[in-house]
């Protein structure tokens, strides 16, 4: 029984090991992974285009709120 328990142990202890290899080297690079991927498609692309487009935007019409002499607003 001893030796059963021994070896269920040491098995355990493999097991452990083998799972904290895998939080340290596979699941950082998995994701790494992903975001490269997601870096490269289409819709980041075209989100990163609307998001700078919309900002633009937005600080045009803050230019003006802000400085209405100088655009001729007022």
């Amino acid at each position: 029984m001893t030796e059963a328990m021994n070896k269920a142990e040491r098995d355990l202890a493999s097991a452990r090991a083998e799972h904290e290899r895998y939080l340290e080297v596979a699941l950082p690079t998995a994701r790494a992974q992903a975001v490269e991927e997601y870096l490269q498609s289409e819709d980041f692309k075209a989100r990163l285009v609307t998001e700078y487009q919309e900002g633009m935007r937005d600080m045009k019409a803050g230019f003006i709120a802000n400085n209405p002499s100088l655009v001729g607003v007022d």
